[in-house]
């Protein structure tokens, strides 16, 4: 303004040069070391993160896990599918390590490291022996393992301790470990800066988790922007979660559509890259292993359990056996007979349960009507029995949606009856996948009708080995039919010597524990017709047999 003037004429040279002495002195006073110390630190802090979001969002050429050591393919980010070799802590991928076995087993070597040749360690104790040798020559992958063996056992401090020590040595999933202990507090105090300061070092490094939480961390402070750039990298890296992130984000608007199709191009890419035929083929073998190492172990008991009353092993003979209406609970003949001859000493004709305490039904309809009662709260064992009922009547497809639902509740005897229903195509077309499906649940599950069906399909199949193992296990568990097929099977070749006598003693040993001096009280009484609960109906009895089909 005041050049203005002067330009115009208004004011002379003499006031005009004071005037800007004046403005330059008042310029002058506020200036000061401090404030422009101050001003070039802030220049200079936004010129170092500048420099920092150049490195962070920057897409790594690849995930954190790196590379098998054999293949040299891109490892999956599922940690299940690769291994970390405990001699040489190298990471080596499922369809390398499961030919590596196939093969020393084909040639009868002992199994050996794929990557450095040494023999693999036998024993945890090895396996620790290792681990602490490389963790001396400041392995920081070994290191790492260690700390995470001191966070399972809980133990924080150690925990941070040696990942710290890991981190130091460059070990990216440290650096994430360490994100996770200053978010939680887990042996250390909770700390925003740092956890930030971490996960950014281990999404660097190309860790998609660390990336995505970086992800969430600025979506929560509305830094939508940055948000986004964090998930498109993780998702660009294989993470499914992050690209379901920018998907919602897509379909409401804060992420383009083009930007959209891009991430979900990439995110194929980087799983496509971690496929191989060795691994799927790796990947499936290992299932079956993973589901037969389920389906032939022992179950401890049958699916009946113990009676709640004597605590003996249920008889596998349903006859033997009795539904409480009240409470849907199995009990054996002997301590319904001990409960009945207590009543009748006693007088007692207010009759209890012995297991609920809940008066006893007095008739059928009482008994229908507790039983609907326990269907009505979803009960799976009255279901079940419901279910049989319609069985009975033919009415096949009620029996089968009331199976159905008592399996989803858990009931073992519910999967044997509908694996039967769709080996006999009762209420349904013959399903033998179905029918293999629902057996082996009930198999897992203690059933031995299950179990010997499928080791009868097996041997008619012609995998003689898994139908035996099938039949010696359920011939332990009391089943008679299953020990007299081994009986003759056994002079045909299929059995040794050994396993016979392992089934006959097995078998003898699960059919004694479920006797009792009460229970064959209870046989003979029925044999001879003298117990009550034959020979009086009138009087009312609240015991469901569970039929056999």
């Amino acid at each position: 303004m005041l050049k203005g003037w002067y330009a115009d004429g208004h004011i002379n040279k003499e006031i005009y040069d004071k005037a800007c002495n004046l403005y330059q002195a008042a310029v002058d006073v506020r200036k000061s070391p401090q404030r422009e110390a101050a001003k070039l630190a802030k220049q200079n802090s936004s010129d170092e993160q500048k420099q920092r979001d150049e490195i962070l969002f920057k897409q790594p050429s690849s995930c954190h896990v790196g590379d098998c050591s054999i293949c040299l393919l891109p490892l999956p980010l599922d940690v299940t599918r690769y291994e970390m070799i405990a001699c040489c802590g190298k990471p080596v991928c499922g369809g390398c390590l499961y030919a590596s076995v196939m093969r020393d087993g084909e040639v009868a070597l002992d199994s050996k490291c794929p990557s450095c040749e040494q023999r693999f360690p036998q024993s945890q104790a090895d396996r620790d022996l290792y681990r602490m040798r490389r963790a001396e020559a400041n392995d920081a992958a070994a290191i790492l393992e260690i700390g995470t063996g001191c966070f399972m056992k809980e133990d924080y401090s150690s925990a941070f301790d040696y990942w710290t020590q890991a981190a130091k040595l460059g070990d990216i999933e440290a650096h994430y470990n360490l994100s996770s202990l200053y978010y939680e507090g887990n042996g250390v105090e909770k700390d925003e800066s740092k956890f930030v300061y971490h996960c950014e070092e281990a999404a660097i490094g190309g860790h998609p988790l660390a990336r995505r939480n970086l992800g969430a961390h600025e979506k929560d402070n509305q830094n939508t922007e940055r948000a986004n750039k964090h998930f498109t990298i993780a998702a660009s890296l294989g993470d499914d979660e992050s690209l379901k992130l920018l998907e919602e984000g897509c379909e409401s608007g804060r992420v383009k559509k083009d930007d959209f199709a891009a991430v979900v191009r990439a995110h194929k890419a980087a799983v496509d890259a971690t496929k191989s035929p060795q691994r799927e083929f790796a990947s499936v073998a290992l299932q079956q292993l993973e589901h037969d190492k389920l389906l032939f172990k022992r179950p401890e008991c049958s699916h009946l359990e113990d009676c709640p009353i004597c605590l003996l092993p249920m008889d596998l003979d349903n006859e033997k056996n009795g539904m409480l209406a009240c409470c849907s609970k199995l009990l054996c003949d002997g301590c319904m007979m001990a409960k009945k001859i207590s009543e009748e000493e006693r007088s007692d004709t207010d009759g209890k349960c012995p297991f609920c305490r809940q008066p006893c039904p007095k008739n059928e309809v009482e008994m229908k009507k507790n039983i609907k009662k326990r269907v009505d709260a979803n009960d799976p064992f009255a279901i079940r029995e419901k279910g049989l009922r319609c069985y009975e009547k033919g009415d096949h497809v009620t029996a089968l949606e009331l199976w159905t639902k008592a399996a989803n509740l858990g009931d073992i005897d519910a999967h044997f009856r509908l694996g039967k229903a769709y080996s006999l195509g009762e209420g349904v077309e013959k399903d033998v996948n179905k029918q293999t499906y629902y057996y082996e649940i009930a198999a897992i599950g203690g059933h031995p009708s299950a179990r010997f069906n499928l080791g009868a399909h097996d041997f008619n199949s012609g995998n003689i080995d898994r139908g035996v193992k099938h039949i010696m296990i359920s011939a332990s568990h009391g089943h008679d039919l299953s020990i007299q097929t081994i009986k003759q099977i056994y002079p045909l070749g299929y059995v040794t010597k050994e396993e016979f006598a392992a089934a006959l003693r097995a078998h003898k040993a699960a059919v004694d524990a479920t006797k009792s001096i009460q229970r064959e009280a209870s046989a003979e009484a029925q044999r001879n017709k003298t117990w009550p609960y034959v020979f009086h109906p009138d009087k009312g009895s609240h015991i469901s047999h569970p039929r056999n089909f």
